[in-house]
């Protein structure tokens, strides 16, 4: 799969839903068809084992851009706290 790296949202802090989660991090889905990763590690500063004790699904968080990239049509977005 081709991704495009670009930065017209890097930095930006916006709010997220949370849509899935996994003992890896968490996935959020941001504005329009942008979804974004968080990993475990980026979570906190405390070690975090399990994600879905903190968070559920359907959860608002508010959150900030680290890396944008375009994969077919979907922004990919890795995301920290």
């Amino acid at each position: 799969m081709f991704c495009k790296t670009f930065k017209e949202n890097v930095g930006k802090i916006t709010e997220g839903v949370v849509v899935q989660m996994s003992p890896n991090g968490i996935l959020l889905q941001l504005f329009g068809n942008a979804r974004g990763f968080v990993p475990t590690s980026k979570i906190s500063t405390v070690k975090i084992d399990h994600p879905e004790k903190l968070f559920f699904l359907g959860q608002a968080l508010k959150c900030r851009v680290r890396i944008q990239m375009l994969a077919s049509l979907l922004r990919i977005l890795m995301i920290y706290f």
